[in-house]
């Protein structure tokens, strides 16, 4: 029977972001509420700035943070095989 921990310490993060969820919404405001115009919805809609500002801090629609993750794991087993001596 085993038992361990492992720990994580100051590792990196990914978040993976829908683009067809952010751009389903960008899109909805522009076709809804403005008829098109790109240039007045981005002056005035402020969820719309918010989405493109997003897509830039997250190029891809990934979102990466350094040192973001702290945790600790415990695990419990069975270790089954042979021991010989000869």
């Amino acid at each position: 029977m085993t038992y361990d921990y492992y720990t994580v310490s100051d590792a990196d993060a990914e978040t993976y972001l829908s683009e067809e969820y952010y751009m389903g919404i960008y899109n909805s405001i522009l076709n809804n509420k403005y008829a098109g115009d790109e240039a007045l919805m981005l002056q005035e809609n402020a969820v719309a700035q918010n989405i493109v500002a997003l897509e830039e801090e997250c190029p891809g629609w990934v979102c990466k943070s350094s040192g973001e993750i702290e945790s600790f794991y415990k695990s419990m087993g069975i270790r089954v095989g042979i021991n010989a001596k000869f």
